[in-house]
């Protein structure tokens, strides 16, 4: 049987963060099937192989990880099927000489290397990214603004993300929709089908919720306060920020918040953020999956929730007494963290 290495390249926002978790808890059981999921490369996250993307850089090899790595799976038996998962190796695949190192890589210890990747409709997936660099104190622009970037990036075109592996006669791809019909039947379940693992143990253990999408009020603190700290906290910096950003998710969402998702597209950003990946979503859906992009995404799939965006200034006084209380009240808190008390230290 042909060893096969296991690559999930996410990429961002298709669930990965519940997929690695998945495989981590139920990697005893998983083990009985021949399939292994590497610890190498978990250092900085427990559940996914960020150390490894770097590590995999042709201008950085040899990577003392990557020995690491071999021994590891050497001293394993060499499994299978082996698993490594970080939705930042999708930002590397359009590289074939990155390719050519992950390929080099699985030559040497005799595995066959297989890609599995999940795709979203770009508005809904540019919404949510909005959302994951709010919540991650990053200092956003408007949703114009940030969209344009990200169109910059060429991140988002999957045509062009994927070709060098999909005209690869060596590497293996899978591409799933990230569409009603997968979530349906649940994600874990889909990607254990793609690698051909038995589900049926009945000691699995499900991931939680591994994310909480805010609402438009709730995004509107995050950028409101991400000011004020800056302002008023410069000391502190995202990663120790970090540590309030559950806390102040579930406040919200107590508060009622994040009852309706936050939809920062509006009709006319929708309808040209479509038009510019129309043309390469239908090639791509077409040689991947045999139909047009809209066969394989339905219109409720592909259009982003409804423009809400909340604006204190233009609240209702209920709404906006209840926003300036939980902004000052979360104040609180983060003068805390800083080890500053808010209102001694600083003017509001």
């Amino acid at each position: 049987m042909t060893r096969i290495l296991y690559l999930h390249a996410g990429p961002p926002k298709t669930g990965s963060t519940s997929i690695q978790i998945f495989f981590r808890d139920n990697a005893s059981i998983f083990a009985r099937q021949g399939f292994y999921r590497a610890v190498t490369g978990t250092e900085q996250r427990s559940h996914y192989h960020l150390d490894l993307v770097d590590a995999f850089r042709p201008e950085r090899a040899p990577s003392p990880l990557l020995d690491r790595l071999k021994d590891e799976l050497n001293t394993q038996g060499l499994p299978e099927r082996v698993f490594i998962s970080a939705e930042h190796f999708a930002a590397r695949l359009p590289d074939p000489a990155y390719l050519a190192s992950l390929q080099a890589f699985c030559d040497v210890l005799g595995y066959r290397l297989h890609i599995a990747a999940y795709v979203r409709p770009q508005p809904v997936l540019l919404n949510s990214l909005y959302t994951q660099s709010v919540k991650s104190w990053r200092v956003v622009p408007a949703m114009e603004q940030f969209s344009g970037r990200e169109l910059q990036s060429g991140r988002h075109d999957y045509l062009k993300h994927f070709s060098s592996v999909l005209h690869s006669s060596t590497i293996g791809l899978t591409l799933r929709p990230f569409n009603r019909a997968v979530l349906k039947r649940g994600l874990t379940a889909d990607m254990c089908e793609v690698m051909g693992l038995d589900t049926k143990d009945e000691n699995l253990v499900a991931p939680d919720d591994a994310n909480v999408a805010p609402g438009p009020m709730t995004v509107a603190a995050f950028q409101r306060l991400r000011r004020r700290v800056t302002n008023e906290f410069p000391e502190l910096d995202r990663d120790r920020l970090a540590v309030l950003t559950w806390p102040l998710l579930h406040a919200a969402g107590a508060l009622g918040w994040n009852d309706e998702k936050f939809g920062g597209i509006d009709p006319a950003l929708h309808v040209r953020l479509k038009a510019h990946f129309r043309a390469s979503n239908d090639r791509l859906a077409l040689r991947v999956w045999s139909k047009s992009w809209d066969e394989v995404f339905t219109e409720a799939e592909s259009d982003p929730p409804p423009f809400n965006i909340f604006d204190p200034a233009l609240a209702a006084p209920p709404e906006r007494r209840a926003f300036r209380d939980f902004i000052e009240q979360s104040l609180e808190a983060i003068g805390d963290l800083a080890g500053i008390h808010h209102g001694q230290s600083h003017s509001r």
